[in-house]
């Protein structure tokens, strides 16, 4: 599974782009961002991915709306969602982080997963659900010396009681870039 929503995505235009997409098809590997969902089903359960880019315009809005809906209708019992938001090397969520964060709550998401400021923020639960603001960098190509090695990956182990969800335990795990 590939999330591909960050400010990245377009570096080699549009033909980067879908040569990007193409490959991972290819190889077999799902992705989503801003215009594609991807659903992870293993022994019955199925989890509905989603994502964006900085803020949600109403436009963005309503796509991510219908992308849960449409996740939710194919019987995906779980939706995370990837939010590409925030300020480089700020150490705190930005309100936009937040904003997109809520809505993507208000939507119907049970897991929001932040990256884009390259360092680790805060965790917050917003109407019960767990809400990372970045994680840090796992990797990062932008240079040889990032100012902050730093990062965390984050285990989420989701509880089900009869094919139903009842609970999502989060372990962070420390890494170095």
């Amino acid at each position: 599974l590939a999330g591909l929503s960050n400010n990245h995505t377009l570096d080699y235009g549009a033909e980067g782009y879908a040569d990007t997409q193409a490959a991972l098809e290819d190889a077999g590997v799902a992705y989503f961002d801003a215009d594609h969902v991807a659903v992870w089903a293993h022994d019955g359960v199925m989890i509905g991915f989603t994502g964006s880019a900085f803020s949600l315009s109403t436009g963005a809005q309503k796509t991510l709306r219908q992308q849960m809906e449409t996740l939710r209708d194919l019987g995906c019992q779980l939706i995370v969602h990837s939010m590409h938001a925030g300020t480089e090397y700020e150490r705190e969520p930005t309100s936009q982080q937040k904003t997109v964060a809520a809505h993507a709550v208000d939507m119907g998401a049970d897991l929001v997963v932040g990256h884009h400021a390259h360092v680790v923020q805060g965790y917050a639960l917003l109407e019960g659900v767990p809400v990372a603001y970045s994680l840090g960098n796992a990797v990062f190509g932008g240079n040889r010396d990032p100012r902050d090695y730093d990062a965390l990956l984050l285990q989420a182990v989701f509880r089900f009681e009869e094919g139903v969800p009842d609970g999502v335990r989060l372990v962070f795990h420390p890494i170095s870039v």
